[in-house]
């Protein structure tokens, strides 16, 4: 069967090349090595995933129509792909391509997605994508964190140098074979749940039914109360701590450690009132499940291969829930509610197994977070990654538009500033509050207060 080609115009094909080189996109020429291919291929598979051209050349070495370097024919093209990627280990089964026809000459695109398995070229050579280069991990640490961050090795499998007797022995197994409950001896039970290898506890069973797993790792959960403070200099919200006083280590097994947390959360938003609508008083408060579920989820699903704890930051109008490691392969903020995927399975089977269980069948969690902001008429939750972490953050916001946000402070103050919106709102880009005020205005609902004053000096009013 004769593969198709997507046939292209000329504005079609400058849209392609307009696009610049990146963490998901490489342009190869048509004479690339099949050496150099699989080096550009792994990169973006061990990483998030992306497209590779071939038959573009980088826009270092030509510019515009000189750029393109088509194939002569299909069949020239699935020969480079046949003696690349056959070679690859493991094999890329899922590799997605096309063939796009520009002027009677055809570029192969690559539809690289990422996936729970750390690849390599047939030189047995591991490359990661940073910016717009394909990176080699020689040392066999780097290798090492990169099969943890993608889950084809699991830090929980691990053992621990420490006696068996810190978690056999351990008051919190005891009352956890008594609630379960478990029939046979607790050692055998350890033992046919796989949580110890060659007579030392693995880390799942540390973390999960150790009396204090943060005696042998770094795994507990730091709370903290901050503020939103503004800089004259700046003009614009800052976070800062309050004090000591108001930071909180939580310690414990999986399942104490969640539950406490989540009191402790909750006893700090008791005392809590932040000014929304320009009232003083809006007592902060989110659905119980939420933060319950991000809680569970964060010490779940994080990466205990990263040495750190799982933070929870108190805003006046926000809660950010801090996990650390990166979103395992093939999960993006994007398909979080959808996908199912889990960095910890142990772990989680622990505490699956309480009578009462504080996590959710795989999948179910994130969509609870959801619908329960939604029926509390707050915003949905916001899924991040910075650096080597995920953010889980849930905002005070009201479901109400950012207009009418805005038309309700002014009903209850006369005027109102852009840093004045940024704060009721939770909205911190300057452009888009102003983009509101400028459709407000449009459809006569405020007006400028002061249009002698500067753009950046504007107040506004209800009209």
């Amino acid at each position: 069967m004769v593969e198709q080609a997507r046939k292209i115009n000329e504005k079609e094909f400058y849209d392609i090349i307009s696009q610049k080189e990146g963490d998901f996109l490489d342009f190869k020429c048509k004479l690339i090595s099949g050496v150099k291919l699989q080096e550009s291929v792994v990169s973006l598979a061990n990483s998030d995933g992306g497209e590779l051209y071939i038959g573009i050349k980088d826009e270092n070495e030509a510019v515009g129509e000189r750029r393109f370097d088509g194939f002569d024919n299909i069949e020239e093209a699935n020969n480079l792909l046949r003696n690349s990627f056959n070679l690859i280990i493991p094999t890329l089964i899922d590799l997605e391509h096309e063939f796009i026809e520009y002027k009677n000459k055809f570029i192969l695109l690559l539809n690289i997605f990422s996936k729970d398995t750390v690849y390599k070229t047939s030189a047995k050579k591991v490359f990661v994508r940073k910016g717009a280069q394909n990176i080699e991990y020689k040392t066999e640490e780097e290798i090492r964190n990169l099969e943890y961050s993608k889950g084809s090795r699991k830090r929980e499998d691990e053992t621990l140098n420490i006696d068996l007797d810190v978690v056999s022995d351990s008051e919190y197994l005891k009352e956890y074979c008594k609630r379960v409950p478990v029939l046979q001896d607790k050692d055998l039970f350890l033992k046919k749940e796989t949580l110890l290898y060659q007579n030392k506890p693995r880390i799942a069973g540390v973390i999960g039914l150790s009396d204090l797993p943060q005696s042998c790792l770094k795994c507990g959960i730091k709370i903290t109360r901050l503020q939103f403070n503004t800089t004259e200099k700046q003009k614009e919200y800052k976070r800062a701590y309050l004090d000591e006083d108001n930071s909180f280590s939580m310690e414990g097994p999986a399942e104490i450690l969640i539950v406490e947390s989540v009191k402790k959360v909750k006893e700090i938003m008791e005392k809590m009132t932040f000014k929304q609508y320009g009232k003083e008083d809006t007592k902060l408060k989110y659905p119980d499940v939420a933060i319950l579920e991000l809680i569970a989820n964060a010490v779940i699903h994080r990466d205990y291969a990263v040495e750190d704890e799982i933070h929870v930051n108190i805003y006046d109008n926000q809660i950010d829930i801090i996990s650390p490691g990166k979103f395992p392969a093939g999960i993006t903020p994007k398909n979080i509610k959808t996908s199912r995927y889990s960095r910890n399975p142990r772990v989680v089977r622990i505490l699956h197994k309480l009578p009462n269980r504080i996590n959710r069948d795989l999948g179910e969690g994130i969509d609870t977070v959801y619908n329960v902001m939604k029926e509390a008429k707050l915003t949905p939750p916001i899924f991040s990654e910075k650096d080597d972490y995920v953010v889980a953050t849930l905002k005070h916001t009201p479901i109400a538009s950012y207009e009418n946000q805005i038309v309700a402070y002014l009903k209850d103050n006369r005027f109102i500033a852009n840093k004045d919106a940024r704060k009721i709102t939770g909205e911190e880009d300057k452009v888009k509050i102003k983009n509101v005020f400028s459709k407000l205005i449009k459809h006569k609902k405020i007006k400028v207060a002061n249009p002698e004053e500067s753009k950046d000096k504007r107040k506004y009013e209800l009209f």
